[in-house]
């Protein structure tokens, strides 16, 4: 009969450091990435939807010629602040993204030491 390992539970739990662990850690890497990004979208999406409510309330309150203009030139002040925030969105997912690659490669850094050494 073979030899058994003094420690049963040995094998197991260097798979588990060299194979679970990091599968773990990768699993909560995407997992806060993913949270992260709903967040923003729902919040990018509540203010997208405040700028077109304002622009349909100042639609529906044009009664006049003299409203009419009023109206357009509100709609000019609502297009600088959808312009301001498509700006605000680009820059804050492009934050949101340069976050989540850098922990990546950290991620991956540390794995590939972990199993390199392990080797």
């Amino acid at each position: 009969m073979a030899d058994l390992p003094s420690h049963p539970q040995a094998p197991f739990t260097e798979l588990d450091r060299l194979f679970a662990t990091p599968a773990r850690s990768f699993a909560a890497l995407g997992g806060s990435y993913a949270e992260a990004a709903v967040q923003w979208h729902i919040s990018s999406i509540s203010t997208y939807v405040d700028l077109a409510g304002k622009a349909h309330r100042a639609a529906l309150a044009a009664r006049t010629p003299t409203d009419l203009e009023t109206t357009v030139e509100h709609f000019r002040g609502i297009a600088e602040d959808f312009a301001g925030q498509v700006q605000k969105d680009q820059q804050a997912l492009a934050h949101l993204n340069k976050v989540f690659s850098e922990s990546l490669e950290k991620f991956a850094r540390e794995t590939c030491a972990d199993i390199t050494h392990a080797a």
